[in-house]
């Protein structure tokens, strides 16, 4: 299943930040490494969209309860007993958003339905003229006295490569920016495209059967995974990510004999991790990244990696252009 949003639209180009280790692997692999969610940098990153959910359900259910009761004396007397909608559907609202956030995306590895695999991505678009031409300084100072570098990736041909990806591990894969909590209510419907698909699947689910909610589970998994604390609005992130199944649902196949081809999952340091994109072929044919040209990021020793860069290219025979950010920063 391929996300139906092109972010191609909207983000011409998308930026990959990384260090010397992580360009040459980049370049020499041509795939991305993709970690799983429980090895983000933000220790707490489910837990935000959950905060948010129960109020973004809330009035759905109040319109629904009030409907019924306006058309069922029964319902009415029922709600005016027990306290009134808005007292009803605090409460229902919360169990909701609690039953989807374990559903999705439970904190104990045994009982996952799902794994989720992230390569996080930034955009230029909306920022100072700058950004697109120098990069983001945020990312620079992670990077700090020892460089980093910007890899810049077409996005219609990295859609492109997604398909190929799909068809070949039948893997969900998805790409959307990141929405932060202090987001206005626009803002967050503009990010989250998945929103309005949520709130109307909640609205229509009977909740009387597992059936029922299976067409929650990808507009809420994609709502909880592109959710981001406010702290991190500065890096304008754009995430890449690839749903794998969890050990439940690998345990489901292998009892019913399903066969489900899936990448690899590799370890750096006891974290789990996939490699999208590796030996991807059409027709014999071996499909690089769609790297548009690489930023050489501010340091005392930027004229050093430009160089240093330049000779890789040339070992790899990659004609990819190479620029320099003059961002007057001081380590």
């Amino acid at each position: 299943m391929l996300s139906q949003h092109l972010l191609s639209e909207s983000h011409p180009e998308l930026f990959h930040y990384t260090g010397v280790d992580g360009l040459e692997g980049i370049l020499r692999s041509q795939c991305l490494w993709a970690t799983h969610w429980q090895y983000l940098n933000d220790a707490k990153e489910l837990d935000h969209f959950a905060v948010v959910l129960p109020q973004l359900i809330k009035p759905g259910r109040i319109r629904l309860l009030n409907e019924r009761a306006s058309q069922d004396e029964h319902v009415r007397s029922w709600v005016n007993a027990n306290g009134g909608a808005d007292l009803l559907c605090e409460k229902e609202s919360q169990g909701l958003a609690l039953a989807l956030r374990h559903s999705v995306v439970n904190p104990d590895p045994a009982e996952q339905i799902f794994e989720f695999f992230v390569t996080s991505l930034c955009t230029a678009e909306g920022a100072q003229v700058g950004v697109r031409t120098h990069g983001l300084l945020s990312q620079w100072r992670y990077y700090g006295k020892q460089g980093g570098y910007a890899i810049v990736l077409d996005s219609c041909e990295l859609e492109r490569l997604m398909r190929l990806e799909h068809d070949r591990w039948k893997c969900r894969l998805s790409l959307g920016d990141v929405a932060y909590s202090d987001d206005p209510p626009d803002v967050l419907g503009s990010r989250l495209s998945d929103l309005p698909v949520l709130l109307r699947s909640i609205d229509e689910c009977q909740f009387d059967s597992s059936k029922s909610c299976e067409p929650l589970l990808n507009p809420v998994l994609q709502c909880f995974i592109h959710y981001k604390h406010w702290c991190f609005a500065e890096e304008r992130e754009v995430r890449l990510v690839a749903v794998l199944n969890g050990p439940r649902m690998r345990e489901l196949h292998q009892k019913e004999g399903t066969e489900w081809p899936e990448r690899q999952r590799h370890y750096c340091d006891g974290v789990p991790r996939i490699h999208l994109f590796e030996g991807l072929e059409v027709t014999g044919r071996r499909y690089r990244l769609p790297i548009v040209r690489i930023l050489v990021g501010p340091g005392p020793s930027q004229r050093e990696r430009e160089t240093k860069l330049r000779a890789l290219l040339d070992e790899l025979q990659f004609d990819i252009p190479v620029t320099l950010s003059d961002m007057p920063i001081r380590f």
